[in-house]
């Protein structure tokens, strides 16, 4: 369990780190193009003619924002898990036009970074399987907490899951080897009317940084 949860932190590591050179380095580069030139075409008068290579240069920086969510949300470092999960939900929502529906305790833990990234790409995760698999119309998502665990659970009103897909699935299998490198439990099972339930439990008690500094959910 050491050993897997020692690669999950440097692969997360690795990816804060592109994501962040990517921003930084290319990000910036392109946005200083857009300035440079949006200058060269006043000057010469000839702004319109350049539409389409403002269009394309805003076109790299949307993407480029993108790529660097995708590899790390800073609103996970910033504001914390909930915020990012409630966050990916309305994004994932807004992509799929599957409706999200979240329900959480107004007063949850201090949960450590490391922890949360963990759980927050789970969650990710499952989100990806819903819109590939499950052709649903409506996800449900609770975030809570029960005598000392934290429970996250995400259920959708699909096709259900198939039959050997648990075992087989290597989207599962990864979640699986997540939640067991934090000490955690996930179950994926049929819904009680229907579609798919995945079901996260943390224990909260122990648990301790994997080099990182704790941050709270608000």
């Amino acid at each position: 369990r050491e050993l897997s949860a020692k690669q999950q932190s440097v692969r997360e590591e690795e990816r804060t780190r592109v994501a962040r050179e990517i921003h930084d380095e290319l990000g910036a580069v392109l946005t200083a193009i857009k300035f440079d030139l949006s200058w060269t075409a006043e000057s010469i008068g000839k702004k319109a003619e350049f539409a389409e290579v403002f269009s394309g240069l805003d076109s790299a920086i949307r993407s480029i924002k993108q790529i660097c969510t995708s590899l790390r949300p800073s609103i996970l470092d910033d504001l914390g898990l909930l915020a990012a999960i409630e966050w990916q939900a309305g994004a994932f929502s807004g992509r799929t036009g599957i409706v999200c529906k979240l329900v959480h305790d107004s007063h949850a833990p201090e949960v450590f970074r490391s922890v949360s990234t963990d759980i927050f790409r789970i969650f990710q995760e499952t989100l990806t399987n819903i819109a590939r698999h499950a052709y649903a119309t409506r996800v449900d998502i609770g975030f809570q907490v029960r005598k000392g665990k934290l429970i996250l659970s995400v259920a959708d009103n699909g096709v259900g899951i198939q039959s050997g897909a648990n075992s087989k699935s290597l989207g599962i299998l990864g979640m699986r080897e997540r939640a067991k490198s934090i000490g955690g439990k996930l179950v994926v099972e049929p819904g009680k009317f229907g579609g798919t339930r995945v079901l996260l439990e943390i224990p909260l008690e122990g648990k301790k940084p994997r080099g990182a500094s704790a941050s709270s959910i608000p």
